[in-house]
């Protein structure tokens, strides 16, 4: 009976899942430190279905790809990126992230290979934590358990999912260019930007006409996107204390800054080595 159980805990603890990764951005920069990652779950055996516009050159072991390239016509002629946001005013800002966000998930959720999803079974679900929130009526139909991936700094409205502090005081907020140590004007500046964020932008220009966007195409009517994100297990961050600066963070918010450097490191140069 004892090598019964002891065989059955052995399989239990070999037995691989299968995985739904959500990836619908179009920006390759996103796609770069996902992949990796994707790739080493698949290497561990795991089953991994990738939804994302990059599918694999040549065929991964384990991964299967849902291509939804070419299905944001947008993406042919412009990609917002990081660098072209910060420049930006808060509310031009803000406009460019719930402009994108309509577009991607109304571009993506109409697709009949999207919707057939709901029909499986997965064990986990990965979805990256940025402006396609829509995706989460997905999850919401296949009540899988879930995680989030989030290419950078915590958007503001992430915090509350998992009750993270984000006291505008002294952590400053993703795409403001402050430090830790802002001024009176600064933190003022902040803290609006902040708020604006939160209590406008999201649950205004994103949530609720992706919620809206999702129940049309998917024919089910949904809470608010926002109490299905609540529902998240853990938040991986690409972001690490020695460039953004030291943030509290709760267990479940973990950063994982360089996990998409799979290569070995290489030598550093004679001169550099002496100095």
């Amino acid at each position: 009976m004892k090598v019964f159980a002891v065989t059955f805990l052995c399989i239990q603890l070999v037995t691989c899942s299968k995985i739904l990764a959500l990836f619908p951005y179009v920006g390759k920069s996103h796609h770069d430190v996902y992949a990796p990652y994707l790739k080493k779950l698949a290497a561990r055996g795991h089953d991994v279905v990738v939804v994302s516009h990059f599918p694999q050159e040549q065929p991964v072991s384990n991964i299967t790809d849902i291509s939804i390239k070419g299905s944001v016509p947008i993406a042919s002629t412009y990609v917002l990126t990081f660098k072209e946001v910060e420049s930006e005013a808060s509310v031009s800002n803000s406009m460019s992230l719930s402009y994108f966000a309509e577009i991607h998930c109304t571009s993506i959720l109409q697709l009949a290979k999207i919707r057939e999803l709901v029909n499986e079974r997965f064990d986990l679900v990965i979805t990256e934590l940025f402006i396609t929130d829509c995706l989460l009526g997905l999850i919401n139909i296949l009540r899988t358990p879930f995680i989030y991936f989030s290419l950078r700094v915590l958007m503001p409205w992430a915090n509350d999912r998992f009750g993270n502090p984000d006291n505008p005081s002294y952590i400053p907020k993703v795409f403001q260019p402050y430090s830790d140590k802002m001024d009176f004007l600064e933190r003022l500046l902040n803290a609006v930007s902040t708020i604006v964020d939160k209590w406008i932008v999201y649950p205004l220009l994103i949530d609720l006409p992706g919620r809206h966007t999702a129940e049309k195409h998917l024919g089910i009517q949904l809470p608010p996107l926002a109490d299905i994100a609540k529902r998240g297990s853990l938040i991986l961050v690409n972001s690490h204390f020695s460039l953004t600066k030291a943030r509290p963070l709760v267990p479940a918010v973990v950063e994982v800054g360089g996990i998409h450097i799979d290569k070995p490191a290489k030598k550093l140069p004679q001169v550099v080595q002496r100095n």
